[in-house]
């Protein structure tokens, strides 16, 4: 992905490497979404594997994956940031 967009915006090398970290904060994001918990279908089965829905896990994991979007996301928007204030007028258009 980063090669792909380098060339297709014409990317310096200081330009790739803010990229690079950009692509490096939402990877970083993303695990932090995902979490510990296991794979998303699975822990939406746990929910409703009882004869009652887990009102109390269903919190917890909304909890969880906005705990993971409030931490890492000024990191992510740092990022795409810097990685836009890099390009010229015709990068960002």
């Amino acid at each position: 992905m980063i090669e792909r967009i380098s060339r297709r915006l014409d990317l310096n090398e200081e330009q790739k490497k803010r990229l690079t970290v950009l692509a490096d904060r939402m990877q970083e994001q993303r695990a932090a979404l995902h979490g510990s918990g296991g794979e998303p279908r699975e822990e939406m089965r746990k929910l409703v594997a009882g004869d009652k829905f887990d009102r109390a896990r269903a919190q917890a994991l909304v909890g969880e994956k906005t705990a993971a979007v409030n931490t890492k996301s000024p990191e992510v928007i740092a990022a795409l940031g810097d990685f836009y204030d890099s390009l010229d007028a015709k990068q960002q258009a």
